[in-house]
């Protein structure tokens, strides 16, 4: 049986997973513009672009042997708050001509 982890211990997988993932859009040509994006009402962890594309990234860091894939654990509320974050940072970045991922 898994141990339950601690918040503490869940932040810094969370972190890990997350600077694991910036790597990995770096090193597939993307660049960092912010991470830990935050608005009223959205957020996202990672907002990356490449050329015209600028991806907003939520990391779901997942047990070893988990059965639910990350993209299954994303629920209609979290997709908004990403929605919105993704609407505000556009907005006050003044992008144009982008496509949003």
């Amino acid at each position: 049986m898994a141990q339950r982890l601690t918040q503490e211990q869940k932040a810094e997988r969370g972190k890990r997973a997350e600077d694991a993932v910036a790597r990995r859009l770096w090193w597939d040509g993307y660049r960092i513009l912010e991470r830990n994006y935050a608005v009223r009402g959205g957020e996202a962890d990672i907002i990356a672009r490449k050329d015209d594309v600028v991806a907003f990234v939520e990391v779901r860091a997942r047990q070893e042997g988990s059965e639910i894939a990350p993209r299954d654990t994303i629920g209609p509320g979290k997709e908004r708050r990403i929605d919105t974050a993704a609407s505000a940072y556009v907005k006050a970045k003044r992008l144009t001509d982008v496509s949003i991922r």
